[in-house]
């Protein structure tokens, strides 16, 4: 199924959820189609210190939240305040969001889940050949960017940002060719770059 057939983004509510006054019967996240692979990455900053949303954001309350609360437009507290049967709906819509649609990789080919227009370009794959080339000096970089940057990784491969980095490096691509790509992405780069595949 497509992402154009899918209804999900709008979750409908078993009873209404007031909130400053408000009342939601449906919580709306279309915007996640707007947010990009570095939404993602800020999100996990902004979880610094939290250990369980930056070693796994994807799967971290926190970090779901925030994201979500970015795509809908709202605060933050709308989303830590909504009851556990509407965290469960939106976790799942979050979920099915950034996990569909991928198309099976192939040797080292990053298959794109839809076509992405970069500086004028549309790339539907990305040669990832460059990652068997790579090596520890490689690593070494990529984490001292990675620290640069702000993050605290007790295991740099499950960041983003380190994730595009090295994907950068096996791509010859800049590191904005990944940070700038839609968010339903940043999972498919991470897992690429965690495959023994790509640097056998």
């Amino acid at each position: 199924m497509s992402r154009k057939d899918k209804t999900m983004d709008i979750i409908k509510l078993a009873k209404p959820y007031v909130f400053e006054g408000t009342e939601y019967g449906e919580i709306d996240l279309n915007g996640l189609d707007k947010l990009t692979v570095q939404d993602a990455i800020d999100a996990q900053l902004a979880l610094t210190g939290q250990p369980g949303a930056v070693i796994l954001p994807e799967r971290s309350t926190a970090y779901i939240a925030r994201l979500c609360a970015k795509a809908a437009g709202l605060p933050i507290e709308f989303f830590e305040l909504l009851p556990v049967g509407a965290a469960r709906k939106v976790r799942g819509a979050f979920t099915e969001f950034m996990t569909s649609d991928a198309d099976e990789d192939k040797g080292t080919v990053l298959k794109l889940k839809a076509p992405y227009t970069y500086k004028g370009k549309t790339y539907k794959e990305v040669d990832m050949s460059g990652a068997a080339e790579l090596t520890v000096l490689d690593m070494a970089h990529a984490e001292n960017e990675l620290a640069a940057a702000g993050h605290v990784a007790a295991e740099p491969a499950l960041d983003y940002l380190y994730c595009c980095l090295m994907a950068a490096r096996a791509s010859g691509m800049d590191k904005e060719f990944f940070t700038g790509m839609p968010i339903a992405e940043a999972t498919h780069i991470k897992n690429a770059m965690n495959s023994n595949r790509f640097f056998e």
